[in-house]
Parts: structure tokens; sequence; C-alpha cells
């Protein structure tokens, strides 16, 4: 019997121990990591961007110029967050571009649309991926052509983490 109450005890010790490792080891603010970060190839020309581009209708008229050329592209990522805290994105900066939004794309009757939102909340220890047809940043105004292979450097700012700097390759 004193055998057995000495092996619960032991194993309640161990547990307790591995706990507080746990929650020693893992923050309790937002820590976020970016991974798998790519913009969508785009020629500054006067081919509007397709809908098999974007995986919907192609952009309304203030993204095009007055020359009626599509100057957009989209930047997609996974967003992650290891923290105990949720977080919010809420600007992203670009040089490319004389503007980037957070995007996401809703249905409007028969109709793919995408609306800007004013920040994107990344949960406490919970995964956002930015894919075509869903969240995105669109990236208005571009200032210069998207080959595959460039990269495209933006600074996305979150509410608690502060700024982080990503660099997204193009395909």
């Amino acid at each position: 019997m004193k055998r057995w109450v000495w092996i619960i005890g032991l194993a309640t010790v161990f547990i307790v121990l591995g706990l507080i490792y746990y929650f020693k080891n893992t923050p309790s603010h937002p820590l976020i990591r970016i991974e798998e970060a790519w913009a969508r190839a785009r020629a500054l020309d006067t081919t509007p961007m397709s809908s098999m581009d974007h995986g919907m209708e192609t952009p309304t008229p203030s993204h095009e110029t007055s020359a009626g050329s599509t100057t957009t592209s989209a930047v997609y990522m996974v967003i992650r967050n290891l923290g105990h805290t949720p977080d919010n994105l809420v600007e992203v900066v670009t040089d490319l571009a004389n503007r980037a939004e957070i995007h996401q794309t809703v249905m409007s009757g028969d109709v793919m649309q995408m609306q800007p939102i004013n920040h994107l909340e990344i949960p406490a220890q919970g995964t956002v991926r930015l894919a075509p047809g869903g969240y995105h940043i669109m990236l208005i105004g571009l200032n210069r052509t998207l080959n595959p292979g460039d990269q495209v450097r933006l600074r996305l700012r979150f509410e608690k983490s502060g700024e982080i700097e990503v660099t997204a390759i193009v395909r």
C-alpha cells in the first residue's frame, strides 16, 4: 500500500513540474510567427486581373488607374499566434504599392467580392491563413511589375506585438 502512495505522489510531482515548465516557457503575451508568405505575380499592363488570378471578380474601379489598367496584386501567408493572448493585425505597409489593405472575400448574392477590413484577429494559440478566396493583403497602386521569384517586403503592424518585417516570394 505504501508503495502505491509513493508512486502516486511521485507521478503528481512530475505532472506539476511539467505544468510549471509548460506555462513558464509559453508566453502569456501574443507571439506572432509568419510562414509561407507569397505574392501573386502581376504585370503593370492594361489587362485587368481576372477572376482566375485572384479567385473572385475583377477589382473595383478604385483599384484601377485612370487608363483603366489594374495595378493590384495580393499577398498571402499563414499567421500563427503561439502566445496565450489574441492579437490583431491592424496595418500593412510596403514601398511596393501606394497602399496595402487587409481584405476578406465575401459572397454578395452570387458574386464573390473583396472587402477591406479594419483588423484581422489572430486568436491565442491560433492560426489564420491568408489565401486566395479568403483573407488576403491587397496591394493597390503597384509601382513595379511583380515577376516570379521577386521578393515583396512588407511591415505588418499588430496591436500588441508591434511591427514584424515579412518577405513574400512572388509566384
